[in-house]
């Protein structure tokens, strides 16, 4: 995560639950730029049951994300991107038997994008630990 929540400061509504954990990062105020408005966000949320996808999948910009370790754990993966031409929202979501973790990001002037294979790969991280 330090590649993308490198100078962003974190949100003050940062929680942790029993079923929850829900953490963001945003660009200060004073350092937002056309080309720096970014912010990330992870959550982490016990959801016992597979929740119904389909209706994402007709919206532009959904994408199933194929992962040999998401497909091994019978899982399941996507990836929403709303581009806007300079930069674009970006958020992956990863759900296996009891918990679903999303990663938001996006695609920002100068910078890696935390796209769909980021999203996917560190929300495995947060799943393997």
């Amino acid at each position: 995560m330090a590649t993308w929540v490198e100078g962003l400061n974190p949100y003050d509504w940062n929680s942790v639950s029993e079923t929850d954990i829900h953490c963001g990062w945003d660009t200060p105020p004073e350092d937002v730029t056309p080309d720096n408005a970014r912010s990330v966000e992870v959550r982490f949320a016990a959801i016992s049951e597979r929740p119904d996808y389909s209706p994402l999948e007709g919206m532009a910009g959904f994408e199933r994300v194929s992962d040999e370790w998401v497909t091994a754990n019978n899982g399941d993966a996507f990836t929403m991107t709303v581009d806007i031409g300079i930069s674009a929202v970006i958020g992956t979501t990863i759900w296996v038997p009891g918990v679903e973790v999303t990663v938001s990001g996006g695609r920002w002037a100068n910078l890696p994008e935390l796209d769909g294979p980021a999203g996917l790969e560190i929300a495995k991280q947060i799943l393997a630990s």
